[in-house]
């Protein structure tokens, strides 16, 4: 899954790491820290002591100020009128996510040609059908005269794979959507600096909505 910080690096880590390291140490940690977490999310959603452990108190502070600083560098705030990009809707959710402990829900609306209209938060706690209701959401957009709506949520706990619930929810809400003929835009899942969009046929790594052009 592709990184949201550092985007054109093959190996992120790897390159935060030879600032304060040499480049072969530099390397091998980076290796042994992907091999035994798999992601840098779930890197990033162990606690603080464990990651210490690993890697020491200076490489855990220096690795979580220098990814904090990343995603605030990458943040496009979204304002009524913007043209909603990938690029724009990464950086804005990416940072709001970037400190949230518990899942939250936000339902972006957007005029015919992809500009902003509203953001709307639809629940907090959880994702699933209970906190989510598709009517609500048909409401907001008809309210704010929405031609299309794109759906965002976090998992706090770094696991980036839909659920079971997401998958519900995005199938409810496009043929809600889709019966007053709002588009629906695709359902992204964020979790540390990573996120996959869900809704529009397979899961996509993103930046890969058609519908939303760069």
């Amino acid at each position: 899954m592709k990184d949201l910080f550092l985007g054109v690096s093959s190996d992120p880590l790897c390159e935060l790491f030879s600032v304060i390291y040499p480049k072969e140490k530099a390397k091998a940690l980076s290796e042994r820290l992907l091999k035994t977490y798999g992601s840098l999310s779930r890197l990033l959603s162990i606690s603080e002591s464990v990651l210490e452990t690993e890697i020491g108190r200076e490489a855990a502070l220096y690795l979580r100020l220098s990814l904090s600083l990343a995603i605030r560098k990458r943040t496009e705030r979204l304002k009524c009128g913007d043209r909603v990009t990938e690029t724009v809707l990464a950086g804005h959710f990416s940072a709001l996510y970037a400190d949230a402990t518990e899942e939250k829900v936000y339902a972006v609306f957007l005029d015919p040609e992809d500009r902003l209209l509203s953001v709307g938060r639809a629940a907090v706690g959880a994702a699933d059908a209970s906190a989510i209701q598709p009517r609500q959401i048909l409401e907001l957009a008809v309210r704010a005269r929405a031609d299309g709506v794109i759906l965002t949520h976090n998992h706090p706990g770094g696991g980036l794979t839909p659920s079971a619930s997401d998958r519900r929810v995005t199938d409810a809400i496009s043929a809600a959507l889709s019966s007053a003929r709002i588009r629906f835009l695709g359902h992204y899942i964020f979790a540390g600096a990573e996120l996959v969009c869900i809704g529009n046929g397979e899961d996509e790594a993103v930046p890969t909505v058609p519908r939303i052009q760069n």
